[in-house]
């Protein structure tokens, strides 16, 4: 998870999961999700297999900025690397899941993602030593 800057026209200043706009090099939806959190975060997902879809969606037809989105989610073992702040996410990092709910400036959506991952409660998405701290990583992937 990281902190879009201020100067960005989307969710300014707002905590989301890494992800981004399928692109020509994308076969699939989740191959982009595995490109764009590279990318964003510095993180290597295993592969296609270790993605979980959670949610899917869809902005209104109101918004000005539209986008049909998937969220992924993957366990902590099918990450490797170190996290790392890129252009388009600062603060990127492994962060407490009810610092996140509590505290953090989030997006209506980014908040029910992470609320239903919580909830789900697989093993493989919540550490064992400390069950308050988010293990897996919601990625999401835009058509």
């Amino acid at each position: 998870m990281g902190r879009r800057p201020a100067s960005m026209r989307f969710m300014p200043g707002r905590y989301v999961f890494p992800g981004g706009a399928r692109e020509a090099v994308d076969p699939t939806l989740a191959c982009t999700a595995l490109r764009e959190t590279r990318e964003e975060t510095g993180l290597t997902v295993a592969g296609i297999d270790s993605l979980h879809p959670i949610a899917r969606a869809i902005t209104p037809e109101a918004s000005p900025i539209r986008f049909d989105t998937v969220f992924y989610l993957a366990g902590e073992d099918a990450l490797t690397g170190d996290p790392v702040s890129c252009g388009e996410l600062e603060a990127v990092g492994w962060h407490g899941a009810e610092a996140v709910l509590q505290t953090y400036a989030l997006a209506d959506i980014t908040h029910a993602v992470l609320t239903e991952a919580l909830n789900q409660r697989r093993p493989d998405w919540i550490r064992s030593q400390n069950q308050s701290r988010f293990a897996g990583s919601p990625m999401t992937a835009s058509k």
